[in-house]
């Protein structure tokens, strides 16, 4: 049977709509658990694909976090390799640092419902294709990134120009299109001080769109990470 990894920071940021995608797989799903302490691989070798999950730490980090730095070597091997690669919020930045890229704090935080815009490039890309141009998603960081070099951007936002991009088989989702309403209520939950100190996000309007986005976000999450799981490895 074919193996898949996880990479999950944080016991609260798990694979969420991916997960059910997983479950329909023939694949044998290995998850690194973070915050349990289990190491992270040091190669992607005979892995089907790799998906790196957000958490609240950052890329600079690294220098203290040790396990940050196992994952940025990982991500490069599997880019070496062509080993598909999905980084997800801090998983993008930490695809973006891995591969030459800059990250560093955004002029904001973008916490909610935010809508988000294809490129031109996005819209004809193997996971993006068909998708709407625009459409709603969950957003829940500070962090951005630039570009490494020979990157294709995919998408923007508002209020950060760099969303989404792809270099080789690695591909790079600032927003969270993993989420359900569950996780909303919980990261709303456990967050009440870095909400409190942002005035500008409100709380019960991000409640109030999950009935709003949840179910085409969902939908669209699906369709990326079949797309995904049906990439071949280039070993």
């Amino acid at each position: 049977m074919e193996r898949f990894l996880v990479i999950q920071q944080v016991e609260s940021e798990d694979p969420g709509v991916f997960s059910d995608c997983l479950a329909r797989a023939a694949v044998q799903v290995d998850t690194v658990r973070i915050w349990e302490g289990d190491p992270v691989p040091s190669e992607g070798k005979g892995y089907r694909g790799v998906l790196v999950l957000g958490g609240p730490m950052n890329v600079g980090d690294a220098g203290r976090l040790s396990y940050l730095r196992d994952e940025l070597e990982l991500i490069r091997d599997c880019h070496g390799r062509g080993v598909p690669v999905l980084g997800v919020c801090l998983g993008a930045q930490l695809i973006a640092a891995a591969l030459g890229g800059r990250v560093y704090a955004g002029a904001l935080r973008e916490i909610g419902w935010y809508e988000v815009e294809l490129t031109g490039e996005g819209t004809v890309d193997p996971l993006f294709r068909g998708f709407p141009e625009k459409f709603t998603a969950f957003q829940w960081h500070g962090q951005t990134f630039d570009l490494p070099a020979g990157a294709v951007r995919l998408a923007g936002s508002a209020l950060f120009s760099n969303q989404a991009f792809r270099l080789g088989k690695v591909w790079a989702v600032q927003f969270h299109f993993e989420v359900t309403g569950r996780h909303v209520r919980r990261w709303l939950e456990e967050n009440p001080g870095e909400l409190n100190a942002l005035p500008y996000i409100d709380r019960e309007k991000i409640l109030r769109g999950i009935a709003g986005h949840e179910t085409a976000c969902n939908r669209l999450a699906d369709s990326l990470f079949e797309r995904f799981l049906a990439l071949a490895p280039a070993d």
